[in-house]
Formats: C-alpha cells, sequence, structure tokens
C-alpha cells in the first residue's frame, strides 16, 4: 500500500505550487483565466505521471516477470489497515489535482471531474502493475477503497463547494518493525509507510458544523496493532492476536486559521493532511476504552 502513499505524496508536493500564486489569488477555487498556468499544470501533471510510473516499476516490477492478469483477495489482511490507505491516498490526490486546476484557472465543474479522473488513473495504473506482478495480482477491494476515497472529495465539492470532512493520517514508532524489519521498515523513513501497527487515519469534521470555530476540529481514527504478518493465522502462529483501535480526538483545521499570506495557505494546505498530536479516547476491541492525554 505505500505505493499508493507515495503516489499521493506526489500529488500534495504538486499542490505545494499554489505557493507560486500571486497575492491576489485565493488557495481555493481560483477561477480566473491562466492559460500558461493551465499549461504548466497539464505538462507537469503528464510528467509526474509518466516519471512516477516509470519509477514504481523499476522499483517493485521490473525484478520480476510478467505473468498473465490476475486478481488476488488481500481483504482478510492487516485488518484493513491498507485499505483506509488506499482511501486517504485518493482523497488526497483527487483533491489536490482539482485544486490545481483550478488554480489554472478552468472552470469549477470541469476542473472536478478532470482532476479526480487524473487521480483515479495514477492509482488503477498500479493496480494493474499489480495484476501483472507474480508478487502482487490486481484486487477489487483496493480499487474500491480508492473509489471511495475520490467519492469523498466528490461528494463534499459537488453538494457544499467545499470540505468541511478531511482525511488524515498519523503514525508513531511500534516495536514490531523491529521484529519484521524488511517488511515493515529497517528505520523510520521506511516505518511510517509500511508498519501498519503505527499508523492511525482520521476522519475530522470542521468545527463550525459543530457549532465550534472552523479551525477546531472533531476527529475519529481507525487503527490496528499486533501484526507481523497480513493474515490473522499467520499472526496467531507467532503468539500475536491482532485488534483494531477506534479513536475519538481533538483536531486543527489548519486551512480555516486566518491568513492573507500566501506562502503560508499553501503551508496550511499541506499541514491539513496530517492529524496533530492530542488527547484521545480509544476504543480497544477485547480491551475496551482507554484515554490518552496525548495520542499521535
Amino acid at each position: 500500500m505505500f505505493k499508493y502513499l507515495i503516489v499521493c505524496l506526489l500529488g500534495v508536493s504538486m499542490a505545494v505550487g499554489l505557493g507560486a500564486q500571486t497575492s491576489e489569488d485565493t488557495l481555493l477555487f481560483a477561477q480566473k483565466t491562466h492559460p500558461n498556468r493551465l499549461r504548466t499544470v497539464a505538462i507537469a501533471g503528464g510528467a509526474a505521471y509518466t516519471l512516477g510510473m516509470a519509477g514504481l516499476y523499476a522499483v517493485w516490477y521490473r525484478q520480476n516477470e510478467a505473468v498473465p492478469f490476475q486478481f488476488f483477495d488481500d481483504w482478510p489482511q492487516w485488518q484493513q489497515m491498507d485499505k483506509f490507505g488506499h482511501w486517504y491516498s485518493s482523497f488526497q490526490l483527487s483533491r489536490a489535482n482539482v485544486e490545481l486546476l483550478r488554480w489554472a484557472g478552468m472552470d469549477s465543474k470541469r476542473a472536478r471531474w478532470w482532476g479526480v479522473g487524473a487521480a483515479m488513473l495514477f492509482m488503477t495504473s498500479i493496480e494493474v502493475f499489480d495484476g501483472f506482478s507474480p508478487d502482487y495480482g490486481a484486487s477489487w477491494t483496493d480499487a474500491a477503497a480508492n473509489f471511495v476515497g475520490a467519492a469523498t472529495f466528490v461528494a463534499q465539492d459537488y453538494y457544499w463547494g467545499e470540505v468541511k470532512l478531511y482525511p488524515k493520517f498519523s503514525f508513531r514508532p511500534t516495536p514490531y518493525a523491529a521484529q519484521r524489519p524488511q517488511t515493515l521498515g529497517r528505520n523510520w523513513s521506511e516505518q511510517w509507510l509500511k508498519d501498519y501497527n503505527g499508523q492511525t487515519y482520521w476522519l475530522t469534521l470542521r468545527g463550525d458544523v459543530l457549532g465550534l470555530p472552523p479551525w477546531l476540529g472533531v476527529s475519529a481514527g481507525y487503527g490496528a496493532e499486533g501484526m507481523l504478518f497480513g493474515r490473522l493465522d499467520e499472526n496467531r502462529v507467532v503468539g500475536l492476536d491482532p485488534y483494531r483501535r477506534l479513536f475519538l480526538s481533538l483536531d486543527i483545521v489548519w486551512e480555516h486559521i486566518p491568513t492573507r499570506r500566501p506562502w503560508l495557505k499553501t503551508l496550511f494546505y499541506v499541514l491539513n493532511t496530517i492529524k496533530i498530536p492530542a488527547p484521545a479516547l480509544e476504543w480497544r476491541q477485547r480491551r475496551g476504552f482507554v484515554g490518552h492525554g496525548l495520542y499521535y
């Protein structure tokens, strides 16, 4: 799944290009005509897709001889943590693409469908690569999670014209990676992508929906722990019993902190993909409720 997070980061990093906007533009939904910007975004997007797919192929697939296209049912693996990763990545990439196209001057409706379509092209291309790989196989549930992630953005953009529910990500190191570093990561730079035990996926609701300040969010999270292997029976063989974790916490909706500085708007856009450490109430499978003074 960390392949998808890398692609997601590629899209969000492209959105950092919004920081080059002129002072009269806003971060979201700029509706001016900028032919040069649109041309630049189209060229950069095509180059990013080509280089990204070539890079992923070289790193993950080239060493293995292709097999006939196949499907693989990975739903039972990793307590479905990888599905949340697909959902999160698809949302972030869809939104970044749409914002870039609107910044470039494309009208709001066309930008929505072209941007989301480009995001799904990225995500589906990786799934096709998996389908021809002897080590993976295409997954219908991965594709479904990609669709749900894009739909989480499209539905809000269509009905509200803005985002009120923000998928976010947090990570904390765990002792499991040291027991299987090849799979879960040898160091922190690998572990935040690979170690599902330390990942938490959140959905933050903007505060003004609940009568709070708009920059103060309420966040629900999902995680899992106790996993060295993907499947439940494999973990139980080595004495582990994986369990799910649900969270309720507070969060900051950075984009609704008032500022007129374009570089701060861009920074807040990127920060809004990450859940800040905060007090949290956890429900842990088989243990019940647990409080955290600070959870990240």
